[in-house]
């Protein structure tokens, strides 16, 4: 497995992962016990969305980490920084 850091701009840690069937998905973890509900919260929100006008990544799965921080996958989009 490769995974690359992606940075980010809520503090929560994202990460571009590369699994060894090949498969590629992001992966964004909440930055702290106290962010896991709102991370949560955006992940349903995200999951929600389908079709015009708005369009998403897919939410993949999720869970939580060893040290209980809330994470979820979601698809890999290629787009321009």
């Amino acid at each position: 497995m490769n995974q690359y850091n992606l940075g980010g701009h809520s503090g929560c840690q994202i990460f571009l992962i590369e699994d060894d069937d090949g498969k590629v998905y992001v992966r964004k973890i909440s930055k702290d016990i106290e962010y896991n509900n709102r991370l949560k919260i955006q992940s349903e929100k995200q999951g929600s969305f389908s079709g015009e006008p708005i369009k998403a990544p897919k939410v993949l799965g999720q869970g939580y980490t060893k040290d209980g921080l809330y994470y979820f996958d979601m698809e890999y989009v290629r787009g321009v920084t």
